[in-house]
């Protein structure tokens, strides 16, 4: 799992952006992926972020279904992105 600090120009307010949890598959139904979890809800909470947000392909059925389980909501999102040199 890797996390970042960010802060959101939206609501003024600090969270944290979960940008990847990968467990391997032998590992994974074993309550590593909650404990993950916990582990960040406790590292964003002493960091004073409202909240925690990631994002992952609509074809990650399992992390999907995963993220409902642990009572995640989802937020419909375009994401886009630009080479640095492509306007140049």
């Amino acid at each position: 799992m890797s996390v970042t600090i960010d802060y959101s120009t939206w609501s003024g307010e600090a969270f944290a952006y979960m940008d990847c949890l990968y467990i391997r598959s032998e590992y994974r139904g074993s309550g590593i992926g909650w404990a993950f979890v916990n582990a960040l809800q406790q590292f964003a909470a002493h960091h004073q972020c409202v909240e925690i947000q990631w994002q992952t392909p609509p074809d990650n059925k399992l992390g999907i279904e995963f993220y409902r389980r642990i009572g995640a909501a989802e937020k419909q999102k375009v994401r886009f992105y630009m080479d640095v040199d492509s306007n140049l």
